[in-house]
């Protein structure tokens, strides 16, 4: 029979991993309730894992769920009691312990939380899944550099990092088949803003447009308490707000896909140098052409013409949406099947564990 232990061997002659995964203890549980796109990638990665035979043991915040292995959940701060550096501590024995086992750490939280597993010989990955900047890199490095690896989430987040040698680049993608595909959009149409809701992510820009364009914009997403984000919402979003412009919130997974997935397309404006932008993944998947500024990891994910529009200024935003009725959401989701599915994310993320040290990485037999 299969066995939990390391690198054992199975009857069906595969080899197991058992695989120590880290989410941040200060955000979200593992899965989120509503938003949480790193933890829901936790999730998706654990699950695919699991059904491939490897065993997987999560540190996570308290809320969190078990998956084939051990869960532990230890405290955050921001508790009564304890500060961040206390939780640090209380840490350090915590994460040894887990990782007592493991063929492989693969981190998803701060690294900074890590230091002691950085002391071991343990095959350690780390999961870039915000902006890589150089001096997290430089300090990585300076910990440890035999038995690691980095991954990038796009080519454009690594693009300024001098020791590319040690990153691959693996799209973190969710299960392509949850989500709801449609081949026509809702009517009357109307467009969707999904993201957190601030300056860089351009929600205002969003607005403007689907004013401009005559087009109704329903905003999903949350306000974060962000350094200007209250007057940002107050003097850019609320005033605009109205039957034809409605600010959804924060909704639960479901309803995020209803809106989604009924949209002619979802409109993603951003400022600043997005390392992925999942939601761009998640329309696609959803059959609903992406429009979306053109730069940062937008060229990788959507093909101009084909299965959305790269949009340089204010007025190619406002053509994108008079053409976006040429768009093929069929292609849309063809597209996300082939380019962007867990199958291939889990294929090449056992290749890093192989890269990293871990012992008969990529060797499970797949269902």
């Amino acid at each position: 029979m299969n066995t939990d232990n390391n690198g054992q061997i199975g009857m069906d002659g595969s080899t197991r991993l058992r695989v120590l995964m880290t989410a941040d203890l200060e955000m979200f549980p593992v899965p989120p309730v509503r938003y949480g796109a790193t933890e829901r990638t936790v999730e998706t990665y654990s699950k695919a894992l699991c059904s491939l035979g490897h065993t997987v043991d999560l540190i996570a915040k308290t809320g969190s769920v078990r998956f084939n292995g051990e869960l532990f959940t230890p405290p955050a701060a921001g508790g009564q009691y304890l500060s961040r550096a206390a939780c640090k501590l209380w840490y350090q024995p915590v994460s040894l312990w887990a990782g007592r086992h493991a063929d492989v750490v693969h981190c998803h939280s701060r690294v900074d939380y890590l230091f002691s597993l950085f002391r071991t010989t343990k095959p350690l990955v780390i999961h870039f899944h915000n902006d890589a900047k150089q001096e997290h890199v430089d300090w990585i490095l300076r910990h440890r550099r035999k038995n690691l690896r980095m991954v990038a989430i796009s080519r454009s987040q690594i693009e300024h990092i001098s020791q590319k040698e040690y990153f691959d680049v693996v799209y973190s993608v969710p299960p392509i088949e949850q989500f709801p595909y449609r081949e026509s959009p809702d009517n009357p149409p109307y467009l969707v803003y999904l993201g957190r809701i601030n300056h860089n992510k351009g929600a205002d820009i969003a607005i403007q447009v689907a004013k401009r364009a005559g087009i109704p914009l329903k905003i999903v997403g949350p306000v974060r308490e962000e350094p200007g984000n209250e007057a940002y919402y107050r003097e850019k979003i609320a005033p605009f707000l109205g039957p034809e412009c409605v600010h959804l919130g924060e909704v639960s997974n479901e309803e995020k896909l209803r809106v989604l997935s009924g949209a002619t397309a979802m409109i993603f404006p951003m400022r600043w140098k997005e390392p992925m932008g999942l939601v761009m993944i998640e329309s696609l998947a959803c059959g609903t052409p992406v429009i979306v500024a053109n730069r940062a990891s937008a060229p990788e994910l959507v093909t101009h013409g084909k299965t959305g529009f790269l949009c340089d200024d204010f007025e190619s935003y406002l053509a994108a949406v008079n053409a976006v009725g040429r768009i093929s959401r069929p292609e849309c989701r063809r597209e996300a099947e082939r380019r962007f599915d867990v199958p291939q994310m889990i294929r090449e993320i056992e290749q890093v564990y192989r890269r990293a040290g871990a012992k008969g990485a990529g060797l499970a037999v797949r269902a």
